[in-house]
């Protein structure tokens, strides 16, 4: 159990990352993400720009 304890979370640890996108579908679901991510930031920053104007 302290093991677990004393060990870095999955976010920081940097083995941890590169097995989990080595997996095709996880890069794919990630990429959709940023993608999603991207998009919801330029309609947020549209709209925003359109309510001052």
């Amino acid at each position: 159990m302290e093991e677990g304890a004393s060990a870095a979370p999955p976010l920081l640890n940097w083995d941890y990352l590169e097995r989990c996108f080595a997996r095709r579908r996880v890069c794919i679901s990630f990429g959709l993400w940023i993608c999603a991510a991207c998009c919801w930031i330029a309609a947020h920053t549209l709209q925003v720009l359109l309510s001052i104007g």
